[in-house]
């Protein structure tokens, strides 16, 4: 499993930046499709303000160069599904009652793939 986070306070070149937007624009997208939307890279689009074909090109034809508000859109939508999965586990988590054993033993399996106090998200 990968972990990914905004890097933005480590220098990095410009194909390092591309690719994080691109497996941003991805994991969104691929988020999308599990829900249902018809279009994926569209509704991706619309919820970071950023043409439909930007989004096209991050995920299957990544350019050479991202422009810095293409990254900081893709990337800021990725935190706030980052948080948003998380504030779903643990309202899971708070639902969620060993009745045996093998019930707590899952628990406890599961517990350390929880992402929310790192801001760091498992794929």
């Amino acid at each position: 499993m990968t972990q990914k986070r905004l890097q933005r306070d480590q220098a990095m070149s410009p194909s390092a930046y591309v690719a994080e937007a691109s497996e941003w624009a991805s994991s969104l997208a691929r988020i999308e499709r599990e829900r249902g939307h018809p279009d994926p890279i569209a509704s991706v689009a619309r919820q970071t303000k950023i043409s439909r074909g930007s989004v096209w090109a991050l995920i299957y034809r990544p350019p050479k160069r991202v422009a810095a508000d293409i990254y900081f859109a893709v990337g800021k939508l990725y935190e706030r599904e980052c948080a948003r999965q998380a504030e779903r586990y643990a309202v899971e988590r708070e639902r969620a009652e060993a009745k045996t054993r093998i019930g707590e033993a899952l628990i406890r399996a599961v517990d350390p793939l929880d992402c929310s106090n790192s801001g760091v998200v498992n794929e």
